[in-house]
């Protein structure tokens, strides 16, 4: 059963207002399908803003049926990424909204120590639907004018007891940053083999994921701000470069190279590896002399 419901809120009538898409890149994250139970079961979704402090969130689920119908969708942000402060049972959410199809109406709350208060601003709030997807916009200025958050989504049909809901992610929270486009990704997890490049040897970087803000994998725990975990990436790429010379690679994100025998010892290799993670992409780089 989903602990996640029970936002109780003065409602606002829905405006149905279609957005114009967001200059840039986007985050893009995917929920798993097929584990719904007769809500609408949500498939992804998609974050975008458009360099003014406008975000806007859309929802996308297999159907979403016209009102009145008896469904709630809920968008959860955890402003200052902590989910030991916020709503209990929301993963430390600071702020949300309850889209209500049985009255088309819906909430935008901040919770405040011990309830969620509607009386908060709310005038760049405005809220979209299509037969497929919710769309949600509000400006960052009425979310503490945060430029990082981590976030969820839920929809739900019927009565709690029913047990007809979908989160997504299944277990935790996305991160969003505003000026990655996507999730932050502060740092890499690899290994190196062998330890340093040797001349005449291969040399291999072994990228073994990516490091994000708090919990987007569910560790079931509340984690203290800027807690770092490792998801695997979308996609990476390897360069490398000896000198003015750029090696060819291979493998795996062709991060395997073999560094020349001759004139190579004492040089620098500079390894450049870029990564891509739910609509955010990356440059690293590193440096290594050759043994």
């Amino acid at each position: 059963m989903s602990t996640r419901l029970g936002l109780t809120a003065a409602a606002v009538a829905l405006a149905l207002i279609m957005f114009a898409a967001a200059a840039g890149a986007d985050g893009r994250y995917a929920d798993a399908t097929g584990d719904a139970n007769g809500a609408p079961d949500i498939q992804n979704v998609q974050v975008t803003n458009d360099g003014n402090g406008l975000v806007t969130f859309r929802i996308t689920m297999d159907a979403l049926p016209p009102a009145p119908a008896d469904v709630r969708t809920i968008l959860a942000i955890d402003t200052d990424l902590n989910e030991s402060t916020g709503a209990p049972d929301w993963l430390g959410s600071d702020y949300a909204f309850e889209i209500d199809q049985a009255t088309s109406t819906f909430a935008f709350a901040r919770w405040n120590g011990s309830a969620w208060d509607t009386s908060i601003p709310h005038a760049t709030v405005s809220i979209s639907e299509t037969s497929a997807t919710v769309a949600i916009s509000v400006n960052r200025s009425e979310l503490a004018n945060v430029d990082e958050f981590n976030f969820w989504a839920e929809t739900s049909k019927g009565d709690s007891s029913l047990n007809q809901y979908d989160d997504a992610p299944d277990k935790g929270n996305w991160n969003y940053s505003l000026a990655a486009n996507g999730p932050h990704i502060k740092g890499l997890a690899y290994s190196l083999k062998p330890k340093a490049p040797r001349h005449g040897k291969p040399f291999s970087f072994r990228l073994t994921g990516v490091r994000v803000p708090n919990d987007p994998i569910g560790l079931g725990i509340p984690l203290p701000p800027g807690s770092l975990v490792i998801a695997t990436p979308d996609s990476y790429g390897c360069k490398a470069r000896l000198g003015t010379k750029t090696l060819a690679g291979r493998g795996p994100g062709k991060c395997t190279w073999t560094i020349p025998n001759k004139k190579a010892l004492g040089k620098k290799l500079l390894v450049t590896v870029t990564v891509s993670y739910q609509g955010a992409t990356k440059t690293f780089r590193f440096t290594y002399k050759v043994r």
